[in-house]
């Protein structure tokens, strides 16, 4: 969110510099819960930039446009946009640049979605964002740290377009680095079955996949780490890098397990 960030401080500075006529701006959102961004700078010193232009648009998920029209800058896009409109404003203005374009996002190279799916009729797939390579090298090392419920912090993901780019778009300013986990639904169908048969309403499958039991948190919360094995890598969706986990195994499966349904 740095473009936000830097929006606060223009916006303060301009703010005392007109503070005779203030400054009028406007943040909503419009339908299909996309945003709209009203700036006018007819009493500040950009109020004889020239008009302009510009839109892009790779679904119905990733777009925006920007203008600059009778001394008033105008910005629309997504849901996921609000951070790069602002990032535009003030690159037409030139105070900096926006810091991503539709461009830049690679989530569906084919490098990438075979990463993803190469196992995909075999396994329940999940995807965690994250903003820190040291956290999801840590991940890939240790296995998937996480609060119930599972899908608090992922989502579970299937081959299709349309549900991928709505679930990318609203989780990518997250982070730019996303976690692969993938499960063999055979493994999954086996401990829902036992839980079943115990009569357990109360534990996921994902707290039973674990070697290290739960711990408790500074905040008194249950803790449990999904077994390494069935994390199967990482990818940053901006430069493409893929990071394996050498030691993924989705049909893992351990005595371990049957010990953790109580």
């Amino acid at each position: 969110m740095e473009n936000l960030s830097w929006f606060q401080k223009w916006f303060s500075k301009e703010a005392i510099e007109n503070i005779q006529y203030g400054l009028n701006i406007k943040f909503q959102t419009m339908e299909h819960s996309s945003w709209l961004v009203e700036i006018d700078l007819s009493k500040t010193k950009y109020h004889r930039i020239s008009d302009k232009e510009e839109h892009a648009k790779s679904s119905e998920f990733n777009w925006y446009e920007v203008e600059i029209k009778d001394k008033k800058f105008i910005g629309k896009g997504d849901f996921t946009k609000l951070d790069y409109l602002i990032g535009k404003f003030a690159e037409i203005i030139g105070e900096k640049r926006a810091l991503v374009s539709l461009s830049s996002d690679n989530f569906f190279s084919t490098d990438i979605q075979n990463f993803i799916f190469d196992e995909t009729e075999d396994c329940l797939n999940f995807l965690h964002y994250t903003n820190s390579q040291e956290v999801a090298d840590n991940i890939v090392k240790k296995g998937f740290r996480f609060s119930p419920p599972f899908d608090k912090t992922t989502v579970n993901i299937k081959k299709d377009d349309i549900i991928l780019k709505y679930n990318h778009y609203v989780l990518k300013s997250f982070g730019n680095y996303v976690i692969v986990i993938s499960i063999s639904r055979k493994t999954y169908s086996k401990y829902q079955k036992l839980i079943r048969e115990k009569d357990i309403n109360t534990v996921d499958i994902e707290e039973i996949l674990s070697e290290t039991g739960a711990k408790i948190n500074n905040e008194n919360e249950k803790i449990f780490t999904l077994h390494k094995k069935f994390v199967k890598g990482y990818f940053n969706y901006i430069n493409c890098e893929i990071v394996k986990n050498a030691d993924f195994d989705f049909n893992f499966d351990s005595d371990i397990f049957k010990e953790n349904i109580v």
